[in-house]
This record gives structure tokens, sequence and C-alpha cells, in this order.
């Protein structure tokens, strides 16, 4: 098994706008685009919301919509299994 080590002295790449230090350039890029140039292209199709980051957009679908869609499922079935118990009565 392979780990990286990662020393926090070494992180090359630090953020002049909020001092948050990165090791990657690729992640002090994303960081620049998503946080501070407000570059957020992935929109939310439920609520319209936008995120920087494709990642960042799946766990708010997750969290914020999953979770009222099976909310939504469970008050369906329980309306219909309603509807079916008046229907036998």
């Amino acid at each position: 098994m392979h780990m990286k080590t990662i020393n926090l002295s070494q992180k090359e790449h630090e953020c002049e706008e909020c001092g948050k230090c990165f090791e990657e350039e690729g992640d002090f890029s994303m960081h620049m685009k998503t946080i501070h140039l407000s570059q957020k292209e992935h929109e939310c199709e439920e609520c319209g919301k936008y995120f920087g980051d494709k990642g960042n957009l799946s766990i708010h679908m997750k969290t914020s919509h999953l979770s009222q869609k099976e909310q939504n499922v469970k008050s369906a079935g329980n309306a219909l299994e309603e509807k079916e118990i008046s229907k036998k009565s």
C-alpha cells in the first residue's frame, strides 16, 4: 500500500486573499476560481444554486434534494395507502 505523506510546511501555494495554503497548483487554481473569482458554472437543476465544482454540486444534490424527494415519495405512498384504506371502508 502506497501512502502519500503531506508535510504541512511544504505547501507552496498560498492564497493572498485568505491565507489558505495548497500543496498542488491545481487545487490552488480551483480555490481561486471558485471562491474568490466566483466562477461557478455548475447549476443545480432543482433550485438554481450555482457551484464552482461538480463535486460540491453532487454533495448539494444528495444532502438537499435527495432527502426531499424521499420525503415526497413517502408522503405519496402514505396518501395512496390512506386512499386504499378508505376504499375498503
